[in-house]
């Protein structure tokens, strides 16, 4: 592994357990869950009749976010306009996350024997 490569571990292992579990812990403490983790023996049924049964192009469309300077604050916004403000303390970290694992290769004619190339 390159020493950018393990240092980019390093960086993702640091964020899970100083920010990511930390959250956790907190929102668990607090009685919020972000995921149903065990289940409830009381309920009939986990099925769930939707109102809406067919997706449209919207669904499968997303802003995103405009630079990888802005990404903090798209994502923040992103989050803020879906109701998930518990999650606004994570856009810093997964932010610098994001810049140190962006690399952009050169681009060449040879494609990898890798790649299925469609015509």
């Amino acid at each position: 592994m390159a020493t950018t490569d393990q240092a980019n571990a390093r960086a993702i292992d640091a964020f899970f357990s100083k920010e990511l579990v930390e959250l956790g812990g907190r929102l668990k403490r607090n009685g919020r869950t972000f995921l149903v983790t065990n289940f409830d023996p009381k309920a009939d049924s986990y099925y769930i009749t939707r109102t809406k049964r067919t997706m449209s192009k919207s669904d499968f469309e997303s802003a995103g976010c405009r630079s990888l300077e802005s990404f903090s604050d798209d994502l923040s916004r992103l989050w803020k306009s879906k109701g998930c403000e518990d999650l606004l303390p994570l856009a810093t970290g997964i932010s610098k996350l994001a810049r140190g694992l962006y690399n952009l290769q050169d681009q060449t004619e040879e494609v990898s024997p890798f790649v299925y190339v469609m015509y």
